[in-house]
């Protein structure tokens, strides 16, 4: 069976502030995660956690769910558990069923046994029930003989002691001898104390049971007999001064007897409890009594227990919370109750469907309530209930209206609009529209009546009451595809609540202003401010300034138990009413807090209906819902706060060293902080609200400083991450319904750690070496300054230096070009002139018809022209070579073929001179520009047959040299010879000159220097070695590899 609330709502002569008490019953069973529903005993730890011994071992509940305290193979008391009570150092003392004990800790969940200090402790003990305020536990052994859990020896008596014996709060044991009329009294060591009488008594008493001053709760196993007859007979009072006497057990002054008991059958067990109000609390077999101090009975829940578990059950064990519930171990479950102020009045709660559509006051202080079964006038001063319409007029009564006359008008779901006058009802002009005239009401200052319905507003004079929509909409056209469920005049015009918003209505104008066209309004109010409150279907409460325009929205998340709200009303004190799809709440306007009560606080559904809503002239308030109304007047509703505790359950955090989610629980609980590392992306803090008995609980929290507003949740977990670094201060709050938020905060301090690079010693340290760093660094800048400074100056005079050299050279070269220019020009005018000369003296020889000496003239002018050619051939050579355009194609040649290449170019103009042009044998390989080598080997060869008289010898050979990997082609002649004073600068520009040759052959005087040049181009070089009247060696140095 799921877990299951019944509120019993039983009259009782006890009161709390002048509200009646109810009782409000919880089963719990397997369904609802009971680990066992064989239940054998209850007990609360230090911190509010109730633990559950069962057959099988023990539990815990903190109201949400059941967590298994234990493994069934490694603690030995995992097995049936008799006894659970909590001592002083927050240790469960746990007796199993053979007698063995254990201390348990709740928190750490370790166990250890303990036993008899001089011996083993004995198997097959069966404990005496003892109260919970005894000094000693009591057993008894097979062989009859009772140990104590704390002497040193067992009690040495030579009574015969059985589980009839009876273990005193004063640490003594009663043994009743059912021959007598008396008790025996025995300390621990079993020497008799004393003897007890059962005064009045004139026979023996059967198996008696004492229930004895200091004593919360007594059970025991009783075997009925035919012959009793009064359950008085059964138990007595023994005061610590050994005075006994009956405890009256009464129904109505009538004493109980064993035939009121249900499921009569021989064996029973019976469970006795005193509660804080000195009540006396009987369970047995199916029933449980209360009794007041008197012994008169004062409620039977015994119906609604056996509804409630539906089969059979037998009590074991009762507590009481420190919240003043009452746990009842049975053998099919726990049943928790609880008692509350009775806070609201309800009618036809028992009634199935009975859901109110529409509330209002007749004469005579009668309440008229619509309904879609019937409608029903209560006499609120007999709560009795009459039936209210005529035979042909038995429709559903809607929406009300009351008129200055007294007079009522009504909707209804058959259309029309009804008049109650007289406690008679009659139809109220003809409807012939298709609309259902829902909500009416009468503007008094227009003498119209307006009509609220599905198809917008309609209307009627005071006089025809011809129902007809209302048509100036003035562009407002959605009024009239809206559902209207209010109407409020204010001097600014009538405002209309409806489906799509609010519309504001002026006799004269018509519609002309609108808001909220988004909402579904229910209903709203106008406080004293001038504010609207107001009430919509899925968007919540809304708060508005119709100057300012200004509004707010409250919902859910601001801790609404639903955003459907049909009403909103406001008591003498401020505070809002809102009935819902969940419940009622009270909402106040100053402190933005809700509180909400449902079923379980004594209304009469969660769920309330449009329309179904009152306020009566006295004050009091009506609320219709699905299953019946509920009234209340505000300032009888005198809530208490919570007792219950606000716990933490655990705390799961990520831990980014080991990248793992993991418990941190026991450190929140020991340390009361929750730290985090910089890497640590999140934890999870799961808490309770230790009230067993609500229905509807609601936490709120806020982080200082991060989340400054309250958040407000269902849920008891919460899940955080991204925090900032720092310490924050988390608080968490919570409600029960039917109370305000507990004053008890959870507050817990949130390190969150910065990263190390963000600790003060490492910014001290990092600002220390950023000192050194820019320190160091302004030395080191300072000092390439300087070092660029001085290297700035030397590039300057190097630069200056490099300048002033190519100042020279440039200086030199232009020098160079104009004596250049003026030897060419010198050289270039000598044989034009002749050339001119000539060209005369041809036109002269042709004009005196000497034909025969023209022909000697052309080889003149053949040698001018050839000397002309060659010269300019050299010159443009050179100019080539000086040009930046000049690129070299060096190449692997052939020293041999280059030689005989330039041997063949002469050897016909050696023939001529007589001169012996001769080859030695050649060999290797060069590494140079062809056409630079042949230039330089014609021009030597040319002036080396040019100044060789005839006869005379010009040779051509090449030398390899390993050592600096090179080859020279040496040119060498045994003609004239050149004087030492040419020989210095034989190369250079500046000391061109030109020399006939031995057979009067002119010269350039570029080929030398052409040479020179073009050696220097090819990583070579070029020497002369001459000695006068003996000849010249000419030697071109170039490397035989790539260089």
């Amino acid at each position: 069976m799921t877990s299951q609330l019944l509120l019993l709502l039983l009259l009782s002569p006890i009161f709390l502030m002048g509200q009646e008490e109810a009782y409000e019953i919880k089963f719990i069973s397997f369904e609802d995660g009971l680990p066992n529903r064989s239940t054998t005993c209850v007990a609360q730890d230090s911190i509010g956690q109730i633990w559950v011994g069962m057959s099988t071992g023990l539990a815990m509940y903190n109201g949400q769910e059941f967590v298994f305290a234990t493994d069934r193979e490694s603690l030995p008391f995992s097995r049936y558990i008799s006894d659970l009570q909590l001592t002083a150092d927050d240790h469960f003392r746990i007796i199993t069923d053979n007698g063995t004990s254990f201390l348990f800790s709740p928190y750490t969940r370790d166990a250890r046994g303990y036993n008899f200090r001089q011996e083993r402790f004995p198997n097959r003990l069966k404990r005496l029930p003892s109260p919970a305020t005894a000094p000693s536990l009591f057993f008894t052994d097979p062989s009859q003989r009772i140990f104590g859990s704390d002497p040193d020896t067992p009690i040495n008596s030579t009574v015969r002691f059985d589980q009839t014996s009876q273990p005193t709060p004063w640490g003594t044991v009663l043994h009743l001898d059912p021959n007598e009329w008396q008790a025996t009294e025995y300390d621990t060591s079993g020497t008799l104390i004393g003897k007890i009488k059962f005064p009045g008594r004139k026979a023996p008493i059967l198996r008696p049971r004492f229930f004895m001053e200091g004593t919360d709760q007594y059970s025991f196993n009783f075997r009925i007999l035919p012959t009793m007859d009064r359950l008085e007979e059964l138990l007595w009072f023994l005061s610590k001064d050994r005075v006994a006497s009956k405890i009256p057990l009464n129904r109505a002054g009538k004493p109980l007897r064993f035939k009121d008991l249900r499921n009569n059958t021989d064996d029973k067990r019976f469970v006795l409890q005193r509660d804080a109000n000195h009540n006396l609390w009987l369970a047995t077999t199916e029933v449980l009594w209360i009794f007041d101090e008197k012994g008169e009975m004062i409620a039977d829940l015994s119906d609604q227990l056996n509804k409630l578990a539906v089969v059979a059950w037998s009590p074991m064990h009762f507590f009481i919370d420190v919240t003043g519930n009452t746990w009842l171990s049975t053998t099919t479950g726990l049943f928790l109750i609880s008692t509350r102020s009775k806070l609201f009045k309800t009618h036809f709660k028992d009634e199935r469907n009975t859901s109110v559509r529409g509330i209002t006051e007749i004469s005579d202080g009668r309440l008229l309530v619509g309904t879609y079964q019937k409608n029903r006038v209560i006499d609120l001063a007999t709560d009795s209930i009459k039936p209210f319409c005529l035979p042909d007029l038995c429709w559903c009564m809607n929406a009300f209206f009351r008129m200055e006359n007294g007079e009522i008008l009504t909707g209804t779901y058959g259309n029309n609009i009804s008049m109650i006058r007289d406690d008679s009802i009659h139809v109220f002009g003809e409807n012939n529209s298709r609309a259902a005239l829902l909500l009416p009401y009468y503007h008094s200052a227009s003498k119209t009546y307006f009509f609220g319905t599905p198809l917008g507003v309609y209307f009627s004079s005071a006089h025809d009451k011809n129902y007809l929509p209302y048509s100036k909409l003035n562009g407002f056209d959605l009024i009239q595809q809206s559902t209207i469920t209010h109407f409020h005049d204010t001097p600014s015009g009538l405002w209309i609540g409806s489906s799509n918003g609010l519309f504001l209505l002026q006799a004269e104008k018509g519609i002309v202003r609108s808001k909220f066209s988004k909402y579904n309004v229910k209903h709203f109010f106008e406080d004293e401010q001038g504010i609207f409150w107001i009430a919509t279907a899925n968007a919540g409460l809304i708060r508005w300034n119709p100057e300012t325009d200004v509004h707010r929205t409250f919902t859910i998340q601001d801790g609404l138990t639903n955003n459907t709200l049909y009403a909103v009303y406001q008591d003498d004190d401020g505070y809002l009413w809102l009935p819902s799809n969940k419940g009622l709440m009270r909402f106040c306007p100053r402190e933005e807090n809700i509180i909400s009560f449902h079923p379980a606080d004594g209304i009469a559904h969660d769920e309330f209906n449009t329309f179904s809503h009152y306020r009566a002239t006295d004050g009091t308030l009506y609320f219709g819902g699905l299953d019946g109304l509920t009234s209340f007047h505000p300032s009888d509703i005198n809530l208490k706060e919570s007792k219950a505790p606000l716990r933490i359950n655990s705390l799961t955090q990520h831990i980014n060293a080991t990248n793992k989610i993991e418990d941190r629980t026991a450190s929140l609980l020991s340390s009361r902080k929750i730290e985090m590392a910089s890497g640590d992306k999140f934890f999870l803090l799961s808490f309770n609200l230790l009230d067993y008995t609500s229905s509807d609980i609601s936490y709120a929290w806020k982080m200082e400083g991060v989340f400054d507003d309250w958040n407000y949740q269902k849920e008891n977990r919460l899940r955080l991450l991204g925090l900032p670094y720092g310490t924050h201060k988390l608080r968490i709050k919570a409600r029960a319904s039917g109370s305000g938020w507990i004053d008890r905060e959870l507050l817990i301090p949130v390190i969150v750690h910065r990263p190390f690079y963000f600790s003060l010693p490492f910014l001290l340290a990092m600002a220390f070496l950023l000192t050194l760093l820019t320190f160091g660094f302004i030395q080191y800048r300072t000092a390439r300054l300087r070092q660029r400074s001085l290297e700035l100056q030397r590039e300057v005079a190097e630069r200056t230096e490099e300048l002033a050299i190519k100042n020279k050279e440039l200086q030199n070269i232009n020098s160079t070009k104009d004596r250049l220019f003026a030897m060419i020009s010198h050289d270039l005018r000598a044989p034009l002139i002749s050339l001119r000369g000539l060209t005369k003296k041809v036109n002269f020889l042709i004009e005196r018809n000497r034909i025969h000496e023209v022909h000697q003239i052309g080889e003149t002018v053949d040698g001018a022209v050839a000397r002309t050619q060659k010269l300019l051939d050299n010159l443009l050579s050179w100019a080539i070579v000086q040009g930046e355009g000049f690129k070299l194609q060096p190449e692997k040649l052939d020293v041999a073929e280059l030689l005989r290449e330039a041997q063949s170019l002469y050897l016909d103009l050696a023939n001529a001179k007589s001169i012996n042009l001769v080859l030695s044998d050649p060999h290797g390989c060069i590494y140079a520009d062809r056409q630079s080598v042949l230039t330089i080997l014609r021009n030597l060869v040319d002036n080396a047959v040019k100044f060789t008289p005839k006869g005379g010898k010009v040779s051509l050979s090449a030398l390899s040299c390993r050592q600096n990997s090179s080859v020279t082609l040496i040119v060498s002649d045994s003609g004239v010879g050149i004087p030492p004073a040419k020989l210095k600068n034989i190369f250079a520009l500046e000391n061109r000159s030109s020399t006939n040759g031995t057979s009067g052959e002119p010269g350039t005087g570029l080929g030398l220097i052409l040479s020179g040049d073009l050696a220097r181009q090819n990583n070579g070089i070029l020497t002369v070695k001459s000695t006068p009247g003996r000849g010249s060696i000419f030697s071109l140095q170039l490397p035989a590899h790539k260089r």
